[in-house]
């Protein structure tokens, strides 16, 4: 890709993923429900897109969809301006190899009885980087290379995963994910199961890679503090859907969507408009089987009137051309 080539990293058109719901003795008809509702996203190459939103809104689903994990039932998913179901076998692997993920638990996504040695060589082994015994030697100086990008020794290389902390597990599962230097990485709540200090230590790490690498980010979190400091562009997430995007700045600033207002009003360090008014969420997060008719997030809206309860707002751009931001509201 050229300096002067502007396609994104990765582009997702009206993507869809539904699950079954388990049929009950008295209804044995097969049911499903929309995880996630035509979201349509964009990365551009070595930015940050900070996916935020309530738990169970679809994020991590959206994450996994988009790695590979699931198969999706609508949509498309472009990959450097190409098509991902437009590549055979070969083409697919080769793509999904540059889009690698890191998960939110460490102590999950680490095999307690393999040693780190073995689980930073399994990238090269399954994507047969490594083809004939001599490469296979230098298996072990690819590893450690790895170890210090994040900040680790070699000489961890022989231990598990449980001789290790939390902050240090999580390095070795970034590690894990740039093995194979990809383009974009899906960062899966990186920094959740950790302390105030050790998740700014991971964001700077990071931040630091991206850099380093000209990676791109696909940051799932919930903190917004943690999406202000790494994240060029935020998308909001509810219900499966989304319903304000733009510029970070813009969005944590000067929130449109009543749902965005509400995040950033429960997030005492971001700094707010003092002339919104603060808008505290009440209730749950609706059933997605069963979601509300009309707006999804009427229910819990303090400006809902009649007509959000009766028709879907339609996604639309607000502000100027540049700012590329948009919301899914009839009255932001």
């Amino acid at each position: 890709m050229t300096a002067h080539d502007h396609t994104p990293v990765l582009e997702i058109r009206n993507l869809r993923k539904s699950f079954p719901i388990k049929a009950s003795l008295w209804n044995c008809h097969r049911k499903t429900f929309d995880a996630v509702r035509s979201v349509s996203l964009k990365i551009d190459s070595g930015k940050t897109l900070g996916l935020v939103g309530e738990s169970g809104c679809g994020k991590t689903t959206l994450g996994q969809s988009i790695a590979g994990i699931y198969s999706i039932d609508e949509g498309q998913i472009a990959f450097k301006g190409q098509l991902l179901k437009s590549f055979n076998n070969f083409f697919q692997k080769e793509t999904r190899r540059k889009i690698q993920m890191i998960f939110q638990n460490p102590y999950a996504s680490l095999h307690p009885k393999m040693t780190i040695l073995e689980i930073l060589a399994e990238p090269f082994l399954i994507h047969r980087r490594v083809l004939n015994s001599y490469e296979k030697k230098s298996v072990p100086f690819m590893a450690a290379e790895l170890l210090n990008a994040v900040g680790l020794n070699s000489s961890d290389l022989s231990k598990h995963p449980d001789e290790f902390s939390g902050g240090q597990k999580q390095r070795i599962s970034i590690a894990r994910a740039i093995a194979l230097k990809p383009d974009l990485i899906i960062a899966d709540e990186p920094t959740s199961a950790l302390d105030t200090y050790t998740r700014l230590q991971i964001c700077n790490l990071l931040t630091q890679l991206k850099k380093k690498f000209n990676m791109s980010y696909l940051l799932i979190a919930h903190d917004l503090n943690v999406i202000r400091s790494m994240s060029e562009h935020v998308a909001v997430m509810y219900l499966g859907t989304i319903v304000e995007k733009g510029p970070a700045d813009a969005i944590l600033n000067t929130p449109a969507h009543p749902y965005t207002r509400a995040l950033v009003a429960s997030s005492p360090s971001i700094q707010r408009n003092p002339n919104y008014l603060k808008i505290v969420l009440t209730g749950d997060v609706p059933n997605p089987a069963n979601p509300p008719f009309g707006c999804h997030f009427h229910p819990r809206c303090p400006f809902a009137e009649t007509r959000c309860k009766n028709e879907a707002p339609a996604y639309r751009k607000i502000g100027n051309l540049v700012d590329e931001r948009g919301v899914s509201c009839h009255f932001a």
